[in-house]
């Protein structure tokens, strides 16, 4: 696209975006029907929790266990293959209430229209991997992994009308909506994530059309599938007060403060969910490690192995300081720059995902979805995500790494396998970056 000739012959816009939608569809819908979800089995834990809120039990004060406990006890309630293969049976929930509406729908749809699994007693054990290939494809969580391809069909057509309205090629659109790893995570495995992904290009078409409530309101919700996205808020808030003025930015900041609130007192309170949501959040973000290379260095870097727990214990508070630190000089950094929200959101996100504990594959997805919107700056731009949405492929051996020694965490090979070729391209990157800025004040509507 960057190299394509000035009298190249072109297709209208309303053709290539037909093709890119009609595209998109289809590879989400061969995910479905040829990709057993066995990369992750997260999906399993929403089904539970919408089960949970199906049958009036909050799973932010319940964990899934519970539903044992109810089949023991009502003889009208069955545990069935899947609800016994849930992960992590003691752990209440860690996801937000915007999530856990989608986590209902799509049980609530499945109880509805699907046949349901194969019953099994109360105390049975099973592993995900073990039955997943052979489960017929309406027990392979087919509801759950068709809302996330809907999510990605409507990130697809968000872009297509942002790049167009600000006179881009709509053909950017196809980094994120025919990338293997979006395919891979939305319809074949079943990450809520695409839904707040969906909910922040939302955001970024209503800032382009200078609708800051709107914008606000979208932004809210997208947080209450994963609050890091308020990072952008404050680049969003300039945005509007340069172009519109105070009352502008106060009407935004009031949009998001408020739906943010009212969503939240709506569901977490409820049998006392916020102690239990904290009780979880406090776990995963104290002992949750995942494929983060730049962290293991840094804890391994400062433990001595003859020490104690206590001395693994600081490392791995000083690496999470270190983190928090990196992440605020890059956010100070992009406002002294007055970096485009966009342009922000990808460098933030992206530099978050490198300095974390966890760097799930699905994790990129929020990323990866800002490529099309940058990659329209000249020189190179997005391209170190696209090289890590090919690499990061190798953290699903954490599979295997967890059977074999009980810890998730990949051997040091690799983990620079994977980042290597990520850090070189960065450097790069920032290098094309600093010989010419990003013009992105371009076109009818420009890209915020």
């Amino acid at each position: 696209l960057k190299t394509t000739p000035t009298d190249a012959v072109k297709l209208r816009p309303r053709n290539s975006a037909l093709i890119i939608l009609l595209g998109t569809a289809l590879l989400q819908t061969v995910a479905i029907v040829l990709m057993p979800p066995a990369l992750s089995d997260d999906a399993l834990r929403y089904r539970a929790d919408g089960k949970l809120w199906l049958l009036g039990e909050s799973p932010y004060a319940h964990t899934p266990a519970r539903l044992r406990e109810i089949a023991e006890d009502d003889n009208e309630f069955e545990l069935d293959l899947l609800d016994a293969a849930v992960p992590f049976q003691d752990i209440k929930t860690i996801y937000l209430p915007v999530s856990q509406g989608a986590f209902a729908a799509t049980a609530a749809l499945e109880l509805a229209m699907l046949p349901m699994p194969q019953t099994v007693p109360p105390d049975t054990q099973i592993g995900w991997r073990s039955i997943v290939v052979d489960l017929p494809l309406v027990h392979r969580l087919l509801p759950m992994r068709l809302m996330c391809a809907l999510c990605v069909i409507g990130c697809a057509s968000v872009l297509i009308t942002m790049l167009h309205d600000a006179r881009r090629s709509v053909w950017w659109a196809v980094l994120l909506a025919w990338n293997p790893l979006t395919i891979s995570e939305a319809a074949g495995n079943g990450h809520q994530d695409w839904l707040g992904i969906l909910l922040v290009l939302i955001a970024l078409r209503q800032l382009q059309h200078d609708r800051g409530s709107r914008a606000g309101i979208a932004l809210g919700l997208a947080a209450l599938v994963k609050p890091h996205v308020l990072i952008l808020l404050p680049f969003m808030l300039r945005r509007a007060w340069n172009r519109h003025g105070f009352a502008k930015a106060a009407r935004q900041l009031l949009a998001t403060s408020t739906v943010i609130a009212l969503v939240v007192l709506a569901v977490m309170p409820w049998q006392n969910g916020f102690a239990g949501w904290f009780e979880t959040m406090t776990k995963f973000a104290g002992e949750w490690e995942a494929n983060g290379l730049l962290y293991r260095l840094t804890v391994d870097g400062l433990t001595d192995p003859a020490a104690q727990g206590q001395d693994a214990f600081a490392a791995k508070a000083a690496a999470r300081a270190g983190a928090v630190i990196l992440l605020s000089v890059a956010w100070l950094v992009l406002w002294i720059t007055r970096a485009s929200v966009a342009g922000a959101g990808y460098v933030l996100f992206t530099l978050a995902l490198a300095v974390s504990p966890v760097a799930y594959p699905w994790y990129l997805g929020w990323s990866l979805a800002l490529v099309p919107l940058i990659s329209t700056y000249p020189r190179l731009a997005g391209l170190t995500v696209l090289t890590w949405s090919a690499t990061i492929v190798v953290a699903h051996n954490l599979w295997d790494q967890q059977a074999a020694t009980g810890m998730w965490r990949l051997p040091y090979g690799l983990l620079w396998w994977q980042y290597a070729p990520v850090f070189a391209v960065a450097l790069l990157e920032l290098s094309l970056v600093k010989r010419q800025p990003m013009a992105h004040q371009l076109g009818r509507r420009p890209i915020p």
